[in-house]
């Protein structure tokens, strides 16, 4: 989850420009000069005034840029820092930039790959002071649903799964083995959550971003099922999530106040308890110093705890049976 920049045809104005400049001659040869005239600097053509829209544009464009040179000279030494806050137009202040014109920009790819381009758009945001307008916030809420996604944990997968099972030695006499193999392992495991780490900033920020709206909970809680099924949390994201509903509870349609409710429970059913939906990974290696083997412990990210969303539904419910109908 693409906006084109609508320019003035410069060609166009330069054209008739120039044609409106010419002498008129008609019939009559023109004597030579007698002297030669004075060599004079051509003059120059008045560029075609841009819109604001366009300012706005070129303005994140030359930001995202900037914060493009920033990650690869990162890349190409790590010595040269990245951001470690949204603070890009904190510190580059541009009076130029809107919101319509930072949404067109994290609604297109911006980086060279999902990393860099999680970390650009992170940054971006930093053009939005507080939430988004609620006239915009349809849009804003169909950018966010089209954020980059992570890749998948390792130790996910069925076919790597099998792989790694049958990595393991069928017998073991040193403990140290099991050791070494969860070293190897485990870095991997932090690598792959650094390269995510971009893309979950920026997903987190956006979704802050967002206007208090029955859309933005329901995206907010599609985010987190993805978050589950590619192997990462989303307890902590859920819950800071209950704090907004619960403020836009006060105000919102009782139809809307069903709805979510009804998606909180279905969600608690499917995510939560024994048996949730979320599939499970790989964490470490484990030694059975009795038979001397080595096996696989597994793991399973969490949702949210299931009280916390069958309570949230509770109260969305009473409020909806309590509050009069908006017309």
């Amino acid at each position: 989850m693409h906006h084109s920049i609508n320019f003035m045809k410069p060609n166009l104005l330069i054209l008739l420009a120039t044609l409106f400049a010419l002498p008129i001659c008609v019939g009559a040869k023109v004597a030579a000069p007698t002297t030669k005239p004075t060599t004079r600097p051509a003059a120059s053509k008045p560029s075609a005034a841009q819109s604001p829209e366009a300012k706005a544009n070129a303005a994140v464009a030359k930001a995202v840029a900037a914060l493009k040179k920033e990650y690869v000279d990162h890349e190409k030494d790590p010595v040269a820092p990245l951001r470690k806050d949204c603070n890009y137009f904190v510190e580059n202040s541009d009076g130029e930039v809107t919101v319509e014109a930072i949404l067109n920009a994290l609604d297109r790819r911006v980086g060279d790959e999902p990393k860099m381009d999680g970390y650009i758009k992170w940054q971006l945001l930093s053009g939005i002071k507080g939430k988004v307008d609620g006239k915009l916030g349809p849009r804003a809420v169909g950018v966010y649903q089209r954020s980059p996604q992570p890749a998948p944990r390792p130790g996910l997968d069925d076919a790597e799964k099998r792989q790694l099972q049958q990595m393991l030695p069928p017998r073991v006499e040193d403990a140290e083995v099991a050791d070494q193999y969860n070293k190897e392992w485990n870095d991997r495991v932090f690598r792959a959550r650094q390269a995510n780490d971009a893309i979950f900033r920026y997903r987190d920020q956006l979704f802050e971003k967002l206007p208090l709206a029955l859309g933005t909970f329901r995206a907010g809680l599609q985010d987190a099922y993805m978050r589950v099924m590619n192997g990462y949390p989303a307890d902590k994201f859920v819950e800071a999530m209950e704090k907004d509903i619960r403020e836009w509870a006060a105000s919102a349609n009782p139809g809307d106040l069903r709805d979510l409710a009804n998606l909180l429970r279905g969600l608690a059913k499917d995510m939560t308890g024994k048996t949730p939906r979320s599939p499970e990974y790989f964490t470490q290696v484990h030694y059975d110093s009795k038979n001397q083997k080595l096996s696989w412990d597994k793991g399973r990210a969490n949702f949210a705890k299931d009280k916390d969303l069958t309570d949230l539904a509770d109260y969305l419910s009473s409020r909806a049976n309590a509050a009069p109908p908006k017309k």
